[in-house]
């Protein structure tokens, strides 16, 4: 009896274990209470938006999209966490659970978080706005917290005090805007007094004076000529104190160190007393030895402990390998470099004699380079494979071990891709004791040639055979090259992916004969789902409309998921010129989903603009301009804007707007009204115009361009002073005229710098073809081409070369007026000549022509700080 309640107890604790194990895998959907985070099925789904602001996106759909669940679905709390890290990002998000009899109820509030809209500066002059949102690390776009904010502020405070301000204060306040629940941050910034350099001290320069460094100071030149209120800031001061080392350096000084301290005076005090700690250390004496091939002049050149510093003699080592390079590249195969340091005088111990000695041995050219066992290729498609030559008029022969090893690799390659798979290269080479000529010998062992025989596909095609097989590199027949069939691995998935089939998989298999003289080749395709897009959605556009954003990618629900147009929606977007970044993410492609989410996040550019400028141009005098508009017109990436110029020979302002992408095509259109008075040097007459004008253009690459131009003007000719000129001028000429002109154009542009080009053409052609509407003055083809070229020899000495052509055709039967005729002179066209006076009657006046013709060379040289001397 005893023994069966025994048994009877141990049976319950195990049910017991059971039991408890049972629960604790899994809760049951029958039971009602508090989930304790264990898998379960889903009844219910609610996803409840609070404070969601007008035009943005569809909240509902994009956290379904993200939430990526439906009832009936299994979720465990990992997977909530998962989904709520997805979420946090865009909104602040609580998910409420609850178990029911029939399942788990998942409750998402989402509050769509507020951005920031703009950031403007108030004070941060001298400063520019850039700068101090730089040393920000939010940006217009961003989510707004409030607890960033002190973050933000220390770092302005900290920048400028970097930049040299004693006690910066900085205070960003925000507001949240009612219309669409952004927010407008106010940066405000009392910068007030700034450090000034009032001394340099000089500490340990025993060799230079204070007077040659300071020189090299630009602290102490600024504070020298801005009769010593210029702010000190610590970039300043590092770059000075690196430019000294460079000096020092330079004068033989490598193991110098150079350390800046700057001190106040007191706590109130403006003024600071900049201190430079000098350990010159040793100056070193290089003395080249037992070179006799290169000079002491080239081989100084690689000594660069004097441009790097010496500490350790890493400098010293360098230098020497340099050295030794520089031999074995001219064929100095047994060449030795080492260096010696003699022991220092009793009288000079801040000096380092060192010798560098060289022993260059032999120098080995190749005298002769024999080809044997090659069959399939002819010697001299071998020989054009290697860099190791016989001497010639353009090379000299230098013999190097490590490129003949590239040689024979590069041989290898030519017959690997012509199908000699097991072909093996070999090289002897020979060196005369005499005369160290070295003579190469390459033997080759070819092997078998493998062709390819068959080739078949495997898997489901979602593509006709015979479309895939176009794409082959590989052909039945033909050469077997291994690294082909890669390539065509990748072709086919490349062919395969566009068409919704992102997780395509392709495996090339090559099967070799007996022989190797055949392979059969078999491309296995898993093509994966079918995936479409899905819904798009745009985050961070606050002027930007979602509908032109759908638009300008070029994608709609439902077409086929194609990673490269994804991509290039994203290009397009970013080349609008309105936005900061812009960022394409898919929700559902890493989890292999049928249906694939985009969300859009952006950071729009600020889209109003005021820009001024002036200066002085011979041909115009001293002038102004000033443009204010918005790039982001409606919305749509339209640039409206208005424009004014002012110089002492004209005044011009216009008014116009410019769509990027007219009807979503690559063709840009601006158009224009403008009003015109011109009244160039050394001219009898003025020209007053009133036009409207429309332009098309469209880039067919990074470098040419074409364009047409259409452009209505009322003109009125005026005569400024009685001249032969002028009195022989028809007098319909003097009237006004009404006239219209179409403007073909290309350009071809591949300067490497529009500012200061170095290297590069431009190219133009243009003609204008000219019709008057109330005579046939303006009758006429008027032919435009223009040339420059610009190459850079040496570093700072930039060649620029332009020709120019210009020629007048009138078809109307009359002569042009004096204001459509070319006139050359001054320095944009012909330098020597006052402007418009190359030609010019008895009395001085000028004479235009209908043919123009000018070209010039010039020496551009840099002479440094953005000056050059022409």
């Amino acid at each position: 009896m005893t023994q069966y309640r025994l048994k009877w107890v141990h049976c319950m604790l195990i049910s017991a274990l059971l039991c408890i194990a049972d629960t604790g895998s899994a809760q049951p959907a029958g039971e009602a209470g508090k989930w304790n985070g264990s898998f379960a099925a889903i009844a219910e789904i609610d996803i409840r938006i609070h404070d969601t602001y007008p035009g943005g996106p569809d909240w509902k759909a994009l956290a379904r999209a993200l939430i990526d669940l439906e009832p009936g679905d299994t979720v465990s709390s990992d997977r909530l966490e998962e989904i709520e890290r997805a979420l946090a990002p865009l909104a602040q998000v609580q998910t409420d659970t609850a178990l029911r009899p029939d399942g788990l109820q998942l409750i998402f509030q989402l509050t769509p978080h507020g951005r920031i809209k703009t950031i403007d500066m108030d004070g941060n002059y001298p400063l520019f706005e850039r700068e101090v949102r730089n040393a920000m690390t939010v940006a217009a776009g961003d989510v707004f917290r409030t607890a960033d904010m002190p973050e933000q502020r220390a770092l302005i405070i900290q920048h400028y005090r970097d930049e040299g301000y004693i006690d910066p204060q900085v205070h960003i306040d925000w507001k949240r805007e009612p219309k669409d629940g952004h927010y407008d941050l106010q940066v405000k910034i009392d910068k007030g007094a700034y450090y000034a350099l009032d001394e340099v001290r000089l500490k340990g320069n025993q060799s230079i004076g204070d007077a040659a460094l300071k020189a090299r100071m630009a602290i102490w030149r600024r504070a020298l000529f801005g009769l010593r209120a210029t702010r000190i800031t610590k970039q300043r001061l590092e770059q000075d104190v690196r430019r000294l080392t460079g000096y020092y350096r330079a004068q033989g000084y490598a193991d110098v160190v150079i350390e800046a301290d700057t001190t106040a005076r007191g706590p109130r005090d403006r003024r600071v007393t900049c201190e430079l700690h000098i350990q010159e250390g040793p100056r070193y004496i290089i003395h080249l030895e037992g070179n006799r091939f290169f000079s002491d002049r080239k081989l100084s050149r690689d000594l660069v402990l004097f441009e790097v510093g010496n500490r350790g003699n890493i400098g010293l080592r360098r230098s020497v390998n340099q050295i030794r390079r520089r031999y074995l590249q001219a064929g100095f195969a047994e060449v030795r470099v080492r260096w010696r340091e003699s022991p220092p005088a009793q009288d000079s111990q801040a000096l380092r004699e060192i010798s560098i000695e060289i022993e260059e041995g032999r120098r080995h050219i190749v005298e002769e380079v024999r080809i044997q066992g090659n069959d399939r290729f002819d010697e001299k498609t071998i020989r054009g494979q290697m860099l190791t030559r016989v001497p010639g008029v353009l090379r000299k022969g230098a013999y190097l071990s490590e490129v003949l090893q590239e040689d024979v690799a590069a041989i290898q390659a030519l017959y690997h891709n012509e199908g000699f798979l097991n072909v093996r290269v070999s090289e002897n080479v020979s060196v005369d004791p005499q005369s160290a000529k070295v003579t190469v010998a390459i033997q080759i062992a070819e092997g078998p040639q493998t062709r390819v025989a068959e080739i078949s596909l495997a898997g489901d095609l979602p593509v006709p055979e015979a479309r895939l097989r176009q794409d082959f590199q590989l052909k039945s027949g033909e050469p077997y090259v291994p690294f082909a069939l890669q390539e065509d691995e990748e072709a086919l998935a490349a062919r395969i992916s566009p068409l919704g089939y992102p997780h395509v998989e392709v495996a090339g298999e090559a099967r070799l004969s007996g022989d190797r003289r055949q392979a059969d080749i078999r491309y296995s395709v898993a093509p994966g789902p079918h995936v479409q897009v899905g819904q798009l959605f745009v985050v961070g556009n606050f002027k930007t409309r979602p509908g032109f954003m759908r638009r300008e990618m070029g994608l709609e629900t439902g077409d086929d998921f194609a990673l490269q147009e994804i991509l290039e929606g994203q290009r397009k977007l970013r080349n609008l010129d309105i936005f900061e970044s812009v960022q394409v993410h898919s929700i559902g492609l890493k989890e292999k989903q049928d249906t694939v989410h985009l969300l859009v996040r952006a950071v729009e550019k600020e889209p109003y603009y005021f820009l001024a400028g002036g200066g002085y141009q011979s041909d115009k005098g001293f002038y102004g301009r000033t443009r204010l508009g918005d790039h982001n017109f409606t919305g749509t990436a339209k640039d409206i804007w208005l424009s004014a110029a002012l110089s002492q020979v004209d005044y011009r302002a216009d008014a116009g707007i410019s769509e990027p992408r007219l009807f979503g095509s690559s063709i840009r259109a601006d158009t224009a009204v403008f009003i015109e008075r011109n009244e160039q040097f050394n001219q009898d007459f003025g020209t007053d115009v009133l036009g409207i004008r429309l332009n098309f253009s469209r880039a067919w690459g990074p470098h040419v361009s074409t364009g047409l131009g259409l452009r209505y003007e009322r003109r009125e000719q005026f005569i400024r002073e009685e001249t032969t000129a002028t009195t022989a001028a028809d007098p319909e000429a003097l009237e006004p005229r009404s006239i219209v002109v179409a403007t073909p154009a290309v350009l071809f542009d591949n300067r490497a710098s529009f500012i200061r080009p170095r290297r590069g053409q431009l190219i133009s052609a243009a003609v204008d073809i000219s019709k008057g509407l109330d005579n046939t003055l303006d009758d006429f083809f008027k032919y435009r081409i223009e040339a420059r070229s610009y190459y850079t020899r040496f570093e700072r000495i930039t060649l620029a070369g332009r020709v120019w052509v210009g020629y007048l055709q009138p078809y109307g039967g009359d002569e042009p007026p004096l204001d459509q005729l070319f006139f050359l002179g001054g320095t944009s066209t012909v330098r020597g000549f006052e402007e418009n006076l190359l030609r010019f009657d008895a009395e001085g006046n000028p004479i235009g022509g209908r043919l123009a013709i000018a070209a010039g060379i010039e020496a551009r040289i840099d002479i440094g700080r953005n000056f050059e001397l022409i």
